[in-house]
């Protein structure tokens, strides 16, 4: 009887370890970058072009991701997503193309970039989870690149300076294999108001996904597409959304002498003795 007994705790032994947990099947990992090996100030945007094409083709892995990446090295070009950890805020030239709008990433040193022009193709990000079966992804953190800020506030030589009839919008559609499974939108500018602090987007609402695809567009257009630099920086992908603060935008002018604990999305931007609109609330930040 002990014998049998014991021969059928091996065997139960041996069927939960050989299935893993339906709970935990489709669960991801957060992208955070921070395991990505960078100097200080600097950036990754391709490896070594292939030596008859050029051409380098390939991405990064971080988390339950895979972001691609392609680039022409000899003429210092890139194009999808990489990753930097520049803390300068400012847009001078093309070498501040890493640079975003807070300075660092989300309550950490390294973020996400992508440069999602239209002309270079999809700018896609594989999710490797559930053995290809995909998986919901809650959302990421997002803010304005500096180059995108800059040209939006005071125009360049390419786009306009934004009114506030202008918008600038990140339209990320979800796929299941080849079938999509819906999308969303998110305002970077819209109505005189420009994203210059970590927000949330939410991507629930496109269910079981195994690739995301992003696209931006824009009021500002020309013969050759759009005319609003096609940058969008990001951080904690497939995040949870934060506690706290949601969502941060400047008051005009001083609100009541109110005080609000800032352990949410906005903590780089806010600063103190400013007034904020919190959550769609007015309020002073002591």
């Amino acid at each position: 009887m002990k014998r049998f007994l014991h021969q059928s705790l091996l065997l139960l032994a041996a069927l939960f370890t050989a299935q893993p947990s339906q709970a935990g099947i489709d669960k991801i990992r957060v992208a955070t970058f921070e395991d990505l090996t960078l100097e200080a100030e600097s950036h990754w945007c391709g490896g070594e072009a292939d030596i008859e094409t050029g051409l380098y083709e390939g991405g990064f892995t971080n988390g339950s991701f895979f972001f691609s990446t392609g680039a022409m090295p000899e003429w210092d070009y890139w194009y999808f997503f990489g990753y930097a950890n520049s803390t300068a805020t400012k847009y001078e030239s093309l070498a501040d193309q890493w640079n975003n709008c807070v300075g660092g990433g989300y309550k950490s040193n390294n973020y996400g970039v992508a440069y999602a022009a239209a002309f270079n193709g999809p700018c896609e990000v594989n999710v490797l989870a559930n053995n290809g079966e995909g998986a919901v992804v809650p959302g990421f953190m997002i803010t304005n690149s500096a180059y995108a800020l800059s040209s939006m506030m005071n125009g360049d030589a390419s786009a306009k300076k934004f009114t506030e009839d202008d918008w600038f919008k990140l339209t990320i559609t979800g796929y299941k294999g080849e079938d999509e499974t819906g999308t969303v939108e998110f305002y970077l500018a819209k109505d005189g108001k420009f994203v210059t602090y970590w927000d949330y987007v939410d991507l629930s609402s496109l269910g079981k996904v195994t690739k995301l695809s992003f696209s931006l567009s824009s009021t500002d257009n020309g013969d050759w597409g759009m005319n609003t630099p096609a940058y969008f920086c990001f951080d904690d992908f497939g995040a949870e959304c934060p506690t706290g603060v949601q969502s941060v935008e400047k008051a005009e002018a001083p609100a009541a002498n109110t005080i609000y604990d800032l352990n949410g999305c906005s903590v780089k931007q806010v600063r103190r003795g400013n007034a904020y609109i919190i959550n769609g609330k007015t309020t002073y930040v002591k």
